[in-house]
């Protein structure tokens, strides 16, 4: 599935239109969003269902019901399946979860019993596939292909989302996606359905579904399987909601006084499984969840945010940026503002229908349908760029002439999926600093102050030679206004870039990526000089600064590879 590029919005983030969705997506809109129950619920709950009382402490944990406001956004159609996940493990070289290796472990658990000297010792499949899958071969039975993704942790979950310019919904997205504008239980409506999702009410088959088996279980939006069949990683932490105080019940003579077990290092799993009944599956279950927790029972599913590049910027800030090295202490940097062109490459399933004759013979299979909105995610390619959160130096002189002294001002940091010919950037994540023209100073020599923050002692200056002056300095002309690309990880000079013009203090006149082409003098194969175009992209970029309607702006042009400009479906580029 291909997108169309929308004209970039002046002065503001690019926003997806409507119509232009990430493959396997579904456009959400937002509002006030009830989440959790009241206490009045649950003590209804207890009255009609005896059996509940043997989850009261899950029970109390969805209280107090209160209600969130929520941008428009995307969530995943269906949970991540296999085949979509496949993607993602041929792309990184990921671990491949661990029932991919089914083949391999078999055979090692038969060596390993057959050996004389493991008589007496157990052997785990799941620990042996994490020591041993990088040697082996993995594959996904074709009838699997849209079984939903289990053994994933929390981590690998978000590895995933990272690579595919997703991220994890939010226990409140995941709510407004099963009730609506509504306070319902299920997709479906409040009220129990039978064979509506996979639970423990279903006898048909115990097991992992494939994923849409259920339409009658899905929404008005075609997003399926939001209750049962696996659990869902959300991102938000196992604790209390604002203003929770522990229940009190009574059920029958008995008084019933929970504690939750609230745990933030734990994360909140929703929807319940194809192991759990009916209550497990109501969206405001949450099921507090250790991060590293991989199980037949939990999967997860994808979502986004309409801001073009903020999901990802966000992520390689808590990665990358937050602990760089090339990071001045102090700096901060502002992830809700992201200047950014993104495009997702998709395409159809492989799903060709059922083949075993085994599945075949379950009459449920055999009605089964590839949902419509079912969609798999390629690649994500992606330019962003995300600045720091403030200038504070009111005049324009003084903080040009900071740079050269202190070191330079940190600007924003850039992440590029693609190869950029000047400079000479590959993939991967840069903070991006300015340093104006200026005769370089021996660190020494510049440091003053009593090393406190914001002194020069402080600003990054990397490593320095002998004479006190950083190494990167002998790759530049000191005596230009530069640009500099920090690599994120190593902290060291990946590139610089001469400016033109050095950023100045001014309105604020809308920022975002453009094309273009300049004409270059290049030598040809007869060894005669022409002048040949070459594609250019250029980012305006606007700084925020203390003195009210005033921007740091300033420009980065890039030269970039042949036919990038070309592909279709750029968001964010004008």
């Amino acid at each position: 599935m291909m997108l169309l590029a929308p004209a970039i919005l002046a002065a503001a983030p690019a926003l997806l239109a409507q119509e232009d969705t990430p493959p396997g997506m579904v456009l959400i809109e937002g509002g006030r969003t009830e989440v959790g129950n009241d206490r009045k619920v649950i003590e209804e709950m207890l009255e009609i269902n005896p059996r509940a009382e043997g989850f009261i402490r899950a029970l109390d944990a969805e209280t107090p019901g209160h209600t969130v406001s929520l941008e428009d956004y995307f969530i995943g159609a269906t949970e991540v399946t296999n085949e979509q996940y496949a993607e993602y493990v041929k792309a990184t070289g990921a671990a491949p979860p661990y029932h991919w290796g089914a083949k391999a472990t078999e055979e090692a658990r038969v060596a390993f019993f057959q050996d004389r000297e493991n008589k007496g010792k157990t052997f785990d499949p799941a620990k042996w596939w994490e020591d041993n899958w990088q040697e082996h071969a993995w594959e996904i039975d074709p009838d699997d292909l849209l079984r939903p993704v289990i053994f994933v942790n929390y981590q690998e979950a978000q590895n995933f989302c990272v690579w595919a310019g997703l991220r994890l919904p939010t226990e409140a997205e995941y709510q407004r996606a099963v009730r609506g504008k509504g306070k319902d239980f299920y997709p479906w409506g409040m009220e129990w359905k039978d064979n509506a999702c996979s639970s423990a009410e279903y006898k048909a088959d115990n097991a992992v579904l494939l994923a849409g088996m259920f339409p009658e279980g899905a929404t008005a939006a075609g997003i399926h399987d939001l209750a049962g069949n696996v659990w869902e990683w959300t991102s938000d932490p196992y604790s209390p909601y604002p203003g929770f105080k522990p229940g009190k019940y009574k059920v029958g003579k008995e008084k019933l006084e929970p504690q939750p077990t609230w745990n933030a290092d734990w994360r909140v799993a929703v929807g319940g499984s194809y192991q759990n009944d009916k209550i497990a599956a109501r969206c405001t279950t949450r099921r507090g969840t250790d991060r590293y927790q991989r199980t037949s029972g939990i999967g997860f599913r994808a979502a986004a945010s309409l801001v073009a590049g903020k999901d990802l910027c966000e992520r390689l800030y808590e990665r990358e940026v937050r602990n760089s090295p090339a990071r001045s202490i102090g700096t901060e940097f502002n992830t809700s503002t992201v200047f950014a062109m993104d495009r997702w490459q998709g395409k159809a399933s492989a799903f060709t229908g059922i083949q075993s004759a085994k599945l075949k013979r379950r009459g449920h299979y055999s009605k089964y349908e590839l949902p419509t909105t079912y969609g798999v995610i390629e690649r994500y390619e992606y330019l962003v760029f995300s600045p720091v959160a403030l200038i504070e130096e009111a005049n324009e002189g003084t903080w040009k002439k900071s740079t050269v002294k202190t070191g330079p001002a940190a600007l924003g940091f850039l992440a590029t999926s693609e190869t950029i010919s000047s400079p000479a950037l590959q993939p991967g994540t840069y903070i991006v600093s300015f340093r104006a023209a200026g005769k370089p100073e021996a660190a020494e020599a510049a440091a003053e102050g009593d090393g406190g923050e914001g002194d020069a002692t402080d600003k990054f200056r990397g490593t320095q030679d002998d004479e006190g002056l950083p190494v990167w300095m002998s790759k530049i002309d000191p005596m230009e206004d530069n640009l500099l690309f920090f690599d994120s990880k190593t902290g060291e000079l990946a590139a610089s870039l001469p400016v033109r013009k050095a950023p100045e203090i001014t309105k604020g006149e809308g920022a975002g990526w453009s094309r273009s082409t300049e004409k270059v003098e290049v030598t040809g194969a007869d060894g005669k000089r022409k002048f040949e175009e070459q594609p250019r992209l250029t980012l305006r970029a606007e700084v925020p600064h203390r003195l009210r309607g005033k921007v740091l702006a300033f420009e980065v042009q890039l030269t970039v590879e042949p036919g990038l400009m070309d592909r279709a479906g750029w968001r964010g580029l004008k």
